[in-house]
């Protein structure tokens, strides 16, 4: 039907029909945009919730003792801070013996100003004496009457089921090899 042949009566219920319409439109569009802001909201409560939980390892050493370790750094090596912050536990126990003295040299060669910031990796020790790869950052910083260590480490530890997992990998490549050979 065209416009002209319609009654008043038709076009305004034409009108108000779609009235209706474009404000059910409204509405839809409403609550998508409010649901699509509310799912941004818990997206990104629960990344900042997750960047809460990713805090690296830290600590702070200060005349060969260390000042400070956050809970994460309790967590990977399992000492508590009571433990590791007494003036007689020696910093090197969480490092390897066979590490021990090349991070002895960096932290003595930091000290002496050769470098403000160093990275570097070595094998720490767990309270259970498990070993686990590590890489830290360390900022040397002027502090009270010498100079103190910041430093924080990422565990580099690759789990053992990864390794034996690598490890059937490069065996079967080595069987093929071998095999297509």
């Amino acid at each position: 039907m065209s416009m002209e042949r319609k009654t008043k009566k038709q076009l305004v219920d034409e009108m108000a029909e779609l009235r209706r319409k474009v404000a059910s439109l409204e509405k839809k569009i409403r609550e998508q945009q409010e649901s699509e802001i509310t799912e941004l909201q818990r997206r990104r409560e629960q990344h900042f919730t997750q960047k809460k939980q990713r805090i690296d390892p830290l600590y702070v050493i200060f005349d060969r003792q260390y000042e400070y370790v956050n809970q994460t750094f309790e967590d990977l090596f399992g000492y508590e801070t009571g433990e590791i912050c007494h003036p007689k536990f020696d910093i090197m126990t969480v490092i390897t013996p066979e590490c021990r003295q090349a991070v002895e040299k960096t932290f003595i060669e930091g000290i002496r100003g050769n470098y403000h910031t160093c990275e570097f990796k070595f094998e720490g020790l767990k309270k259970d004496g498990m070993k686990i790869e590590c890489e830290t950052l360390v900022i040397f910083i002027p502090y009270k009457w010498g100079t103190a260590i910041q430093g924080i480490i990422h565990n580099v530890s690759v789990p053992a089921s990864i390794n034996r997992f690598d490890e059937r990998v490069r065996e079967s490549r080595m069987n093929a090899v071998m095999y297509y050979s």
